[in-house]
């Protein structure tokens, strides 16, 4: 188990007895998307030679009214000079969260941006698929052409271009020409 990981149990089992779960997972999420809206900030923070006091300042002022247990956390994180980790305890972090809840993660990877009417179709058909609820995560990658590439737990669904011309490919290289 990574040190992420262990980080990311332990706020995880501390939300579940505080019964604070979904706040605590807000809070998370919203500390996270305010960072990766601000690179500069994430490099300041976990820059190694900056003083630990200041680090914890620019925290709480970051996370004044996120929930109290997030908060405390942060500070653990901060004094074990841990911040480098974050990403990777959010990770965690919210995969120990969707199985607690039973929600399966899909990753769509498209060529294209979707629309809110695609990602709630998807969304739909996923979840019937699923026999549940799902999260989508969804990304663009130019080099599929078109189509989609669905990813759910440990299975990939590739209905891109990219993906039809290598399958061609390959099935014309296992072909042998005999005259």
């Amino acid at each position: 188990m990574s040190i992420a990981s262990r980080y990311a149990e332990a706020l995880f089992q501390l939300s579940k007895e505080e019964e604070r779960l979904a706040e605590v997972s807000d809070s998370f999420s919203a500390l996270i998307e305010s960072i990766s809206d601000n690179d500069d900030f994430f490099q300041i923070v976990s820059h190694p030679l900056m003083d630990i006091n200041e680090k914890k300042q620019l925290i709480q002022e970051l996370t004044e009214q996120l929930e109290p247990e997030f908060q405390n956390f942060m500070m653990v994180v901060i004094d074990n000079k841990r911040e480098k980790d974050l990403f990777d305890m959010y990770e965690s972090f919210s995969r120990l969260v969707r199985e607690e809840q039973n929600i399966t993660l899909c990753e769509i990877r498209t060529a294209t941006n979707l629309d809110d009417e695609d990602i709630n179709s998807l969304s739909q058909t996923l979840s019937e698929l699923s026999s549940g609820e799902v999260e989508i995560e969804t990304t663009i990658d130019k080099s599929i052409i078109g189509g989609i590439v669905v990813k759910i737990g440990d299975q990939v669904f590739d209905y891109s271009i990219k993906g039809q011309l290598n399958n061609l490919r390959e099935q014309l290289q296992k072909t042998t020409i005999t005259s």
